[in-house]
């Protein structure tokens, strides 16, 4: 099998219209770790009659798998692989695509009879994903290499129909006795340097610079990246106003970009590449400021609401926010013309669609509406957000220090609504393979929202909450010299680039154990069910991760 049909058969479980649903410590995620043990244990069968095998096929505490094929230095393994579980209505390659490639790699060692120098292990981690159960990325592989405390493991929650602790959800299944193997596992990791000699992770790249920069694959080089993530919440005043019949429109503006990674994607840099993202907040953003030039709101409209039409947590830039606003019937023409002008302006400058999503004559009645000052302001925060990374992304003496075309930080605003009854919410999601970097950039954000914060309302009582905050991890430069001589061989061009996503990879890495990562060039959509990728791109990717693994296992392929 090559590594597409591979991943079909783990795809198998959880996939349907709607995407891929395999969340974190569910039993999705468990059968399709059963899969996957499956599939290994077919591949051993297949070949145990030509070959003596010594294998063997564990889970640590927490779940995690582990497929091992020995090698002549059993004590030490050359490692690869990635996650198993999904976001909701997730794609299907996004982690299982990196536990088909490794599993395929399995399947040529023995078909050729190799014995390797050091054990290969097939890694398949569990509960990466932060959206929606746990909030914190890449739980499995921490575990595995004790990254987190069993303080800071008790702390966390989990979250699917209900909310509860990790620990309640954990033990409810697997038993009390696991959980406490799980703390130990924390205290006396799997993973450790003395065992691992390398860990490599092959993953689709959540952005489109491999595209745009017409390469075939892309080689991680700066680092993975660390992250800060927060959110915020309030409560602003509001204005009530009288509606009488006939007097008013109500209808809601949806504005549509496209759902590419928060951390893959760069922030636009207006002098190149414009629209490497489609944010329709951006958009919103843009407009209202070009309706307030082009009409006279405090007359004419009232505004009773902002949100995005589902919340996505902190990983996926907005794609689809609405806006619900009131106008005179009398200037209903004249807003509508307007609307079509922006619309044009947005969709030629930032790729956004704007269109009436909802029209109807308001009812008599009392309503409540935002103050146009605070929804203004408070539209402001993610353009700003997003010009003070852009700032930092693309600071030219970063750029040429770096060497990196597409900068080192990452800022976005997500989920963000401001209701008709004063309830303000968003959240921040910053990442980074800087870490001074993202320190002066964070300060100049946490001070530009807070003085936006004071003009949306003076007395605003603002609650903000630090979900996470982890610094980036190193990438072996070893293994990114040794990727670029292999590419050159095997005539691939390569895009080195950093990887603000953290991966199972940023885990190993804090470790100590010397890690890699190589990117499937795609079309950027990430975390959504139309994730797509192109088989040629998929067969360069692999080919040259299969090389580089087979050199560290002493191999030839």
């Amino acid at each position: 099998m090559n590594t597409l049909e591979i991943l079909d058969k783990i795809n198998s479980v959880g996939n349907s219209c709607e995407g891929r649903n395999v969340y974190a410590l569910s039993g999705d995620e468990d059968e399709a770790l059963g899969q996957v043990h499956n599939l290994a244990i077919s591949m051993f069968n297949k070949y145990s009659k030509q070959i003596g095998i010594d294998y063997h096929i564990e889970h640590d505490a927490f779940g995690n798998l582990y497929i091992k094929y020995y090698g002549q230095h059993w004590e030490q393994t050359v490692m690869s692989g990635s996650h198993i579980d999904s976001v909701r209505n997730g794609g299907k390659y996004d982690g299982v695509l990196g536990i088909a490639s490794a599993l395929n790699l399995l399947e040529k060692i023995l078909e050729n009879g190799q014995l390797p120098e050091y054990t290969y292990t097939v890694a398949a981690f569990r509960s990466e994903e932060s959206n929606p159960c746990t909030g914190v990325s890449a739980l499995g592989s921490k575990i595995a290499t004790g990254s987190l405390k069993p303080a800071e493991l008790e702390n966390i929650g989990y979250k699917n129909l209900t909310v509860d602790s990790l620990e309640n959800h954990f033990r409810s299944r697997f038993g009390r006795s696991l959980w406490n193997d799980v703390l130990n596992c924390c205290m006396n990791p799997y993973l450790t340097t003395e065992k691992v000699r390398h860990f490599e992770e092959l993953h689709i790249e959540q952005s489109r610079v491999i595209e745009i920069e017409e390469g075939d694959v892309g080689i991680v080089r700066d680092g993975i990246g660390g992250n800060e993530k927060i959110e915020f919440s309030g409560q602003v005043p509001v204005q009530t106003f009288e509606a009488h019949t006939n007097e008013f429109v109500s209808l809601s503006l949806s504005f549509k970009g496209k759902a590419d990674h928060t951390g893959g994607t760069p922030n636009n840099n207006p002098n190149y590449h414009k629209n490497l993202r489609q944010d329709a907040l951006i958009g919103l953003s843009k407009m209202f400021g070009l309706l307030r030039k082009m009409m006279n709101p405090e007359a004419d409209l009232k505004v009773t609401g902002t949100y995005p039409q589902e919340e996505t947590g902190f990983t996926t830039i907005p794609h689809h926010q609405c806006l619900d606003i009131i106008v005179t019937k009398e200037k209903y023409d004249d807003f509508k013309r307007i609307i079509e002008k922006i619309s044009d302006t947005l969709f030629r400058e930032l790729g956004i669609k704007v269109e009436i999503s909802r029209f109807s004559i308001l009812k008599p009645g009392t309503y409540k509406s935002l103050k146009l000052d605070a929804i203004r302001h408070a539209l402001d925060i993610p353009k700003s957000v997003a010009n003070i990374a852009s700032g930092y992304c693309y600071n030219k003496p970063v750029i040429e220090i770096a060497g990196s075309t597409f900068g080192l930080v990452r800022a976005t605003v997500t989920d963000f609504s401001l209701l008709a009854n004063g309830e303000f919410k968003f959240k921040i999601d910053e990442r980074n393979v800087d870490s001074n970097l993202a320190n002066k950039m964070g300060r100049d954000i946490r001070i530009k929202v807070s003085t936006l914060l004071y003009h949306v309302d003076p007395n605003l009582k603002a609650n903000l909450r630090f979900i996470t905050k982890q610094g980036p991890a190193f990438i072996d430069q070893q293994s990114v010299t040794k990727k670029r001589e292999l590419a050159k061989a095997m005539g691939l061009k390569t895009i080195e680039m950093p990887s603000m996503p953290g991966h199972d990879a940023w885990s190993l890495s804090k470790t100590g154990i010397p890690t890699s990562m190589t990117f499937v060039r795609h079309n950027g959509l990430s975390h959504n069910k139309d994730e797509s990728v192109e088989k040629e791109y998929v067969t360069k990717a692999v080919s040259l991760s299969h090389a580089f693994l087979a050199n560290k296992l002493g191999l030839e392929l």
